[in-house]
């Protein structure tokens, strides 16, 4: 995950700031943050803490993400019931951004150094404004689309373990962007399993395994 879920520093910074000019007219961004809940079996431990307020099992999970929709900062760790203000208040990259304004809501805080969205974009400057926004909800979008374990059906491991999947299909969705290799169909990468629902903790397993060979091969070539 440190090699592939990398937080913008130096050039890097200077290049998402940038690039977040270019397509929003937005000065100084360096991420887009949201959160999107993974659905996950019933856990045999505090069932009630992982039901979110749509009512199923989840993990709450928050990602930022960069212009090109690389994700920059990934946690899915956090039980479904905690809402986004506590989330976010309590993560690294919170702790390590300025803190000098409280929460006034139960979503993310409006802060020196984080803009949220309107609850109403009545006005042209504010659907623009909106706009801006979007590319983390792509980016939510794209990675469902090529890991369907994360969008059709419920992860049938322990939460742990599910916390470790949603993390490598979000490691293997930003290998692409890395190595600026060409975008890939989504039933290229993993077999359509709608119509397997009842092979999901083998497919799970499978998953791991994958993951673990693209990353040893791309680790082996990493340094070149």
């Amino acid at each position: 995950m440190k090699r592939f879920i990398v937080w913008p520093s130096g050039e890097e910074r200077n290049r998402v700031r940038s690039g977040f000019f270019t397509s929003t007219g937005f000065p100084h961004v360096v991420g887009c943050a949201d959160r999107t809940h993974i659905c996950i079996q019933s856990p045999s431990v505090d069932e009630p803490a992982y039901i979110n307020r749509k009512g199923y099992r989840s993990l709450n999970t928050q990602a930022v993400c960069n212009h090109e929709g690389f994700f920059t900062s990934v946690n899915a760790s956090w039980r479904g019931s905690c809402n986004d203000a506590h989330v976010f208040r309590t993560s690294g990259l919170c702790n390590s951004l300025p803190r000098d304004n409280v929460c006034l809501e139960d979503g993310y805080p409006l802060r020196p150094f984080l803009m949220t969205t309107f609850m109403n974009a009545d006005t042209p400057a504010k659907e623009w404004y909106q706009l801006a926004h979007v590319c983390i909800e792509r980016a939510f979008g794209k990675l469902k689309r090529l890991f369907h374990v994360l969008l059709h059906s419920e992860i049938r491991l322990s939460p742990v373990k599910a916390c470790r999947i949603a993390t490598a299909c979000a490691i293997l969705h930003n290998v692409p962007v890395l190595f600026n290799m060409p975008e890939v169909e989504e039933g290229d990468i993993i077999p359509n399993i709608e119509n397997n629902v009842q092979d999901d903790v083998a497919y799970t397993e499978a998953l791991i395994a994958e993951v673990a060979r693209m990353l040893e091969v791309l680790g082996s070539g990493f340094s070149s």
